[in-house]
């Protein structure tokens, strides 16, 4: 009997004890408790809040939402809240998460901080297509004349870094990738042979992620070859097939007709255009929308006009389709079977490339792990028929 009641005593003294600490919690103040952000995809942002405690806490973090600190002494402190999404879209938080104990853990809670986060996450094609529609004006297509602009590609295509072998140049050191793995990385790139090129767009996507980089990518490779004049044959492979070869004397051409389709595709508004110039981070693509009207972008990004591409079958002889084409490279993210262009491509110098992380769009841990293990065979098998198989930079 006395045993039961010292016990129920102190289980009712450790349910006050929880109730105490609750109170506390609800007494917590927050500054500032409401964020409104908009950032690019794999970018990080932070942000420095106040938060003012009579108790200790430990937070816990989010996918996207990490701390520079996960336990806050009692009193007045500051946090700094990093916010680095992996996906595009909409995020919103109504609290930090805070578990906590009564005095001798017999009860647990769980309480949220009062803050408010509202993040919208935009694309990395985003960058692209603002990049595209300043190299088509800086050609003179929408008759606003030439005005600063980046050149695209000089002279070389960059295909991936690797480790440094003793001996080799300096002149080629990638120094970002070097910083970034603490060791010696050089950059290779993909020779160049004259003639037209052929690239193929595999379409067949495990999610949003390789989606945004490998379009983002394909831009990036087409506006490399348009600016330098290498004549390219294009197909977009998925639901349909669809074939664009360059026309004689218009280089703009092609670029124009990519981009009215990825900004179909991709289902890109002309209004998010509009809402991400504040956050666009280089200078030069905001000087970019800056310099254009109104009703030129109208152009860009009107749908009723959308002959972009002439519907054929797949080639069954390249060089006498597009005339001396002796290049192709194949964009895919490497989970479907892509035997059937390999095969067409017997007599031509391959490049693959992929996304290196395509498990981020995998739903759960299984099938992230099973997407890597089957990615890495793949990749294996490729190179041993000797493609050339190039994850894309980072």
């Amino acid at each position: 009997m006395f045993i039961s009641i010292s016990l129920t005593s102190l289980l009712l003294y450790d349910f006050l004890s929880f109730k105490t600490i609750y109170k506390k919690f609800k007494k917590i103040k927050v500054e500032p408790n409401h964020i409104q952000a908009s950032i690019f995809r794999k970018n990080v942002i932070s942000y420095n809040i106040v938060i003012e405690s009579e108790i200790d806490l430990k937070i816990e973090k989010e996918s996207w939402l990490s701390f520079s600190q996960e336990e806050l002494k009692k009193g007045k402190k500051e946090l700094t809240l990093l916010l680095k999404p992996n996906h595009s879209g909409i995020y919103k938080l109504d609290g930090i998460k805070s578990r906590f104990k009564s005095k001798f853990s017999f009860f647990e809670g769980l309480y949220k901080i009062p803050i408010k986060i509202e993040l919208t996450v935009y694309p990395l094609i985003y960058l692209k297509i603002i990049e595209a529609i300043g190299l088509l004006a800086k050609m003179g297509y929408y008759g606003i004349g030439e005005f600063p602009q980046p050149k695209i590609g000089l002279g070389t295509e960059y295909a991936y870094s690797r480790e440094y072998v003793q001996g080799e140049t300096i002149r080629r050191i990638d120094w970002k990738a070097t910083a970034r793995h603490a060791k010696l990385f050089v950059k290779e790139f993909h020779e160049e042979k004259g003639g037209a090129l052929y690239i193929l767009f595999d379409t067949r996507f495990p999610g949003e992620i390789t989606k945004d980089e490998l379009g983002s990518y394909f831009l990036s490779l087409i506006m490399n070859y348009v600016s330098r004049e290498v004549p390219l044959v294009i197909e977009i492979f998925g639901k349909d097939k669809l074939i664009i070869k360059q026309e004689i004397g218009n280089k703009s051409s092609i670029l124009e007709k990519v981009l009215k389709y990825i900004i179909d595709y991709y289902e890109i508004k002309l209004e998010d255009i509009y809402k991400i110039k504040d956050i666009i981070p280089s200078e030069k693509l905001k000087e970019i929308l800056y310099l254009f009207k109104n009703e030129i972008l109208f152009k860009i990004f009107d749908m009723n006009n959308q002959n972009y591409f002439e519907t054929k079958v797949l080639f069954d002889d390249k060089n006498m389709e597009s005339g001396n084409i002796n290049t192709a490279y194949i964009i895919t993210s490497l989970i479907k079977d892509i035997e059937k262009f390999v095969d067409s491509f017997q007599n031509l110098d391959v490049y693959i490339i992929y996304y290196p992380k395509v498990y981020l769009d995998a739903e759960s841990l299984e099938e992230s792990y099973m997407a890597k293990k089957y990615l890495e065979r793949t990749i294996e098998n490729l190179r041993s028929l000797n493609f050339k198989v190039i994850p894309t930079p980072e």
